[in-house]
């Protein structure tokens, strides 16, 4: 099952957004009635061509919208792709001037977190927070965190029309100073959460050309039990399961795999 995402213009040009695998698709229509929503994932599942396809639909109805992303090199990809399945509309901008103009007014800001004054003056429809995890931490009273950038920075930008905002992350540990962590585990911050892993991401592993459908889910049932075997159980929880691991304490080195037979080497 997908789930195709397009719209004509006034050329009769149909611009399609790309297609959701099942998990996504499940994602999108559980956040639909929230304005904040956070689609919390494991690698691979897919959460950023997910924003690209919500943020997409903003831009096709000619919205204002912001892309954020903890550096540079996260979103300039986001922003090359973007650019190239909404050519038709394509009117101007550059990744030097961080946006892109459309022919029916539509208009997408990139921002790097950390910038204090991201999206002041401005005012949004949808705006996407991408790897929100890996911001500066603290709360809105430290410089530059990402909780004051929220609160201070981009929260007012969606106030004109009631807008909406998709923060996409993995988890990066259970840390009260991290504001993924705390806008995921505590509601009064009013965020709506959909939590996904690895293994909602029915695609994956990329079948091969020639390869039958029971050769491939023999290989992805293999594949998904090496995930396990072959990492840490913490990591495998964190990356894979996007769980909100406690590394405190937690040696990455234990003695045990310092040791030659039992003996320091």
């Amino acid at each position: 099952m997908s789930k195709t995402l397009s719209v004509k213009n006034n050329s009769e040009t149909v611009i399609s957004l790309g297609k959701m695998h099942p998990g996504q698709i499940k994602a999108y229509l559980a956040l639909k009635p929230h304005r904040y929503k956070i689609l919390r994932c494991g690698r691979r599942f897919g959460k950023t061509e997910f924003a690209k396809i919500w943020i997409g639909q903003g831009l096709l109805q000619g919205w204002e919208c912001a892309w954020l992303a903890p550096q540079h090199k996260i979103w300039s990809e986001a922003y090359m792709e973007i650019k190239g399945t909404l050519r038709p509309l394509w009117e101007s901008g550059s990744m030097g001037s961080s946006v892109i103009r459309l022919k029916n007014r539509g208009r997408l800001d990139f921002w790097t977190l950390g910038n204090q004054i991201a999206g002041r003056s401005r005012r949004y429809r949808r705006v996407v927070i991408d790897e929100a995890a890996f911001a500066k931490d603290g709360d809105n009273k430290v410089d530059g965190s990402m909780m004051e950038i929220w609160e201070k920075a981009i929260k007012p930008t969606l106030f004109d029309y009631g807008g909406e905002v998709l923060i996409c992350s993995n988890s990066a540990g259970k840390n009260p100073d991290n504001f993924f962590y705390n806008i995921c585990t505590d509601r009064s911050y009013g965020f709506g959460d959909f939590h996904a892993t690895t293994m909602d991401n029915p695609l994956l592993p990329k079948p091969d050309s020639d390869e039958s459908l029971a050769a491939w889910s023999e290989r992805r049932a293999r594949f998904l039990a090496e995930l396990i075997k072959d990492n840490d159980p913490l990591v495998y929880q964190q990356e894979y399961l996007a769980e909100f691991v406690d590394w405190a304490g937690v040696a990455f080195f234990a003695r045990e795999k310092l040791l030659d037979q039992g003996r320091l080497p």
